[in-house]
């Protein structure tokens, strides 16, 4: 069996909808003949989930599932972590659907930075065919509570804070300076991958932001909704 050249990440908890139609779009990546696998970890939903992704059929990757206990974001990646084997491992979410040249993008950043310490942060944005409430457009906008891309320039530079785990790539190399992964101490997904970048900044990590690797988000909120999630991150904070 060929080594894939790039681990994609996919942590989920009841979603499947959602991730029915994020692995579809890992099929339309325009990588040439280049090889990745894609794993995803089902972190305890308890509903079809596991069978529903058991059942997808690619002909592009290596689909690798696994189904563990409940544990958190933090706890999933670290499953997926233990059983990638690409050079470069991109981290994502079980609700972002990859614009078709996102893992070429990720690719060639890679390539010309020629750099294991420096991490490539691409771009998140909501989804083009779902509404947006104005909730959405301010946290994503001037306000950046849930992410800064408003206020960033493409190609430049970004501390530890930028480590948006919806999509970011890094050198397997890098990831293994912390073996431990990400911290079990965050089990909801607010800080835990901010963290585990801090720790990976003592061994030289850089994150450098590259607007052409695009992911389309499907999370609506609503004020009442952000404001839960933002309760949880208050949480994960302290």
């Amino acid at each position: 069996m060929t080594e894939p050249l790039v681990s994609v990440v996919i942590p989920t908890f009841r979603r499947t909808r959602e991730l029915v139609r994020t692995l579809a779009g890992w099929d339309r990546q325009t990588l040439g003949d280049a090889v990745f696998e894609v794993i995803v970890v089902d972190d305890g939903s308890g509903d079809e989930t596991l069978e529903v992704v058991s059942a997808h059929r690619s002909q592009r990757y290596d689909l690798r599932v696994r189904s563990q206990a409940n544990t958190g974001p933090a706890g999933a990646r670290n499953t997926a972590l233990a059983m990638a084997r690409g050079r470069w491992v991109l981290i994502t979410g079980d609700d972002i659907e990859p614009a078709p040249d996102l893992l070429a993008a990720h690719l060639r950043a890679h390539l010309e930075e020629d750099d294991e310490t420096v991490a490539v942060l691409g771009l998140t944005r909501w989804a083009r065919d779902q509404e947006l409430t104005a909730t959405m457009r301010h946290v994503d906008g001037v306000g950046a509570q849930q992410f800064s891309y408003h206020w960033m320039e493409d190609g430049a530079f970004y501390d530890f804070r930028h480590f948006y785990t919806s999509n970011i790539s890094v050198a397997r190399s890098m990831l293994d300076r912390e073996p431990d992964g990400f911290s079990l101490a965050f089990p909801h997904a607010a800080f835990e991958d901010a963290e585990f970048a801090y720790r990976l900044s003592h061994h030289g990590l850089r994150i450098r932001y590259r607007a052409a690797a695009v992911g389309w988000h499907r999370h609506p909120y609503d004020v009442a909704g952000f404001f839960r999630r933002q309760r949880r991150c208050g949480e994960m904070a302290a």
